[in-house]
C-alpha cells in the first residue's frame, strides 16, 4: 500500500510527472528515492526509500517488485539537494538502472530539488540550472498551524443559536462558509463549527463544495476552520475537510494532515482507508455526487416542515451561481446539476 494518489500521477512528460507527484504524495519527498512503476501508460505502484539506505538493498527490493508484477516501465527519482558539480547519487542511479534494465524499461532517471528537476540520462542537453515545473494553482493548500483556536465560549454560544430544524441549519451553514471565505469572523466560524456537527448539515455543505465554481477558496477555508477548531469538535471538521479535499482532487499530503486531526471520526476513517488502499480520489467525489439527491431531499423536506409550521417566511439559497428563493408553502430546493 503506497498511499499515493496514483490516479493523479501524470507521465506524459518529465515536467508533468514531477508536478503531479507534488499532488500525489502523502508526505514530503525530501531525501527520498522514489520508483514509479508504469503499466498501460499509467502509474500502478510507487515505492520509496531514504537516500541514506543501502543501495544494494534498494536494488534487491526493486528486483523483487518487478519479478512478481507485470510493470512495463519505471521512473527513478532522487529527491535531494542539487549541490554543485555532478548530480548527487549518479553512480548509484546508474548501477540501479544497469541491474534492472534487462527486466524493465527505465523511462527516466530524475533528480528533483524543490520545483526543478534534472535528468541523469541527459548528456549536456539540459539547462544546468535545471528544468522548472509548476503545480496547478488549485492544487495548493496552505496549512497554517499558527491560527489561534476558536474559544470554547464562542462555540458554546453558537450552539445555543442552532435551530431545531436540520434544513435551516444546512442552508445557514453553507451561507456561513461562503461568508467566511472573505470575512474571518470568529462568531461566524464558531457558528459554522456548531452547525456541521450534524452529519446531515455536514453532507449538505460537502455536496455544495464539490459542485461549486469556487472550490479552491472554499476548501482552503475548510482547512483553516479545521485548524482553528478545538477538540473534540475538530474531529468531525477534520474528517469533513479530508473528504472535501479528497473529493476535489487536492494534494494527498493535505488530506493526510487533516486525517491526523480526525480522531475516531467515522468519515475520517473512511477517507483513511481509501488513502491506504490507493482508491482513486474520483471515488470520493462520485460517492458525494451519488448522495446528492438524497441529501437535498432531506433538506427540502425539513424546510417544508418548518415553513408549514410558520416559523420562517423567506429563505434564499445560492447554488452554483444561481439564487433560489423558498417562499412560504412553495419551497423549491434542488441539487445543482
Amino acid at each position: 500500500m503506497s498511499s499515493f494518489a496514483l490516479d493523479q500521477v501524470t507521465v506524459a512528460s518529465p515536467s508533468q510527472f514531477a508536478a503531479s507527484m507534488v499532488k500525489a504524495t502523502p508526505k514530503p519527498l525530501h531525501e527520498t528515492v522514489v520508483l514509479a512503476y508504469l503499466h498501460n501508460d499509467g502509474c500502478q505502484h510507487v515505492e520509496t526509500f531514504p537516500v541514506t539506505a543501502d543501495w544494494v538493498e534498494i536494488v534487491e527490493a526493486v528486483q523483487n517488485t518487478i519479478s512478481v508484477n507485470t510493470y512495463e516501465q519505471v521512473i527513478i527519482c532522487v529527491y535531494t539537494d542539487r549541490g554543485e558539480d555532478e548530480l548527487p547519487f549518479t553512480a548509484q542511479v546508474k548501477d540501479l538502472t544497469s541491474v534492472i534494465g534487462n527486466d524493465i524499461h527505465v523511462l527516466d532517471e530524475l533528480l528533483i530539488d524543490s520545483n526543478r528537476y534534472w535528468s541523469y540520462m541527459c548528456d549536456g542537453c539540459c539547462d544546468p540550472e535545471g528544468n522548472v515545473f509548476k503545480t496547478e494553482p488549485n492544487n495548493q493548500i496552505t496549512l497554517d498551524y499558527t491560527f489561534e483556536p476558536i474559544s470554547a465560549d464562542a462555540i458554546s454560544q453558537a450552539e445555543e443559536k442552532v435551530s431545531e430544524n436540520m434544513g435551516v441549519n444546512s442552508v445557514r451553514a453553507w451561507e456561513l462558509l461562503e461568508e467566511i471565505v472573505s470575512n474571518q469572523d470568529e462568531a461566524d466560524i464558531a457558528e459554522f463549527i456548531a452547525l456541521v456537527q450534524d452529519v446531515n448539515v455536514r453532507d449538505y455543505v460537502l455536496i455544495h463544495v464539490i459542485q461549486s465554481e469556487s472550490i479552491p477558496p472554499l476548501v482552503q477555508t475548510l482547512v483553516n476552520i479545521t485548524l482553528q477548531t478545538p477538540e473534540p469538535p475538530q474531529y468531525l471538521l477534520a474528517g469533513m475537510t479530508a473528504m472535501a479535499l479528497q473529493g476535489t482532487y487536492a494534494p494527498v499530503i493535505a488530506v493526510s494532515e487533516m486525517l491526523k486531526l480526525s480522531g475516531d471520526n467515522s468519515l475520517g476513517r473512511l477517507v483513511q482507508r481509501a488513502v491506504d488502499h490507493d482508491v482513486p480520489q474520483k471515488v470520493a467525489r462520485e460517492s458525494l455526487e451519488a448522495a446528492a439527491d438524497e441529501v437535498m431531499d432531506k433538506v427540502k423536506t425539513a424546510l417544508e416542515a418548518v415553513e408549514t409550521a410558520g416559523y420562517i417566511k423567506d429563505i434564499e439559497v445560492a447554488e452554483s451561481g444561481s439564487e433560489l428563493r423558498c417562499e412560504p408553502l412553495n419551497i423549491s430546493v434542488e441539487a445543482a446539476s
